[in-house]
């Protein structure tokens, strides 16, 4: 039986900068580095999860990092019965600043990271 309930005891973010090798060129891009938001998410038995989110800029990438801090409050300490209630609640939590682009990102780093907790606490891969 696989166990995904969750509680988001303790959030921890980190901001990490890597160097491509080959830069990313789009219409609206050349990106010769990229930004990464790292997500660690303890649930209340102590498991924890990973999630991952990027940007071209390190301003971006910090200001993702405070949206998701600041969302992730609307979760900490609650119980859900599910990642997907916990997304629900963060969405919700989303509405003033918007569902969409930054909060999106944000909130996607830490919906994979609670997923994660819960295939890691179930022993399955994510």
């Amino acid at each position: 039986m696989i166990d995904r309930s969750v509680a988001l005891m303790d959030i921890r973010t980190h901001v990490v900068e890597t160097k491509l090798a080959t830069p990313i060129t789009t219409a609206i891009h050349n990106a010769n580095r990229m930004w990464h938001l790292l997500v660690r998410v303890t649930d209340g038995r102590g498991c924890d999860g990973i999630g991952h989110s990027f940007a071209f800029s390190r301003p971006l990438v910090m200001a993702m990092e405070a949206v998701a801090l600041d969302l992730a409050r609307a979760i900490q300490g609650r119980a859900f019965s599910s990642p997907e209630k916990a997304w629900d609640a963060l969405m919700q939590a989303a509405t003033f600043i918007g569902r969409t682009g930054l909060a999106t990102m944000a909130i996607a780093a830490i919906d994979t990271a609670l997923w994660d907790a819960a295939a890691r606490r179930s022993d399955l891969p994510l």
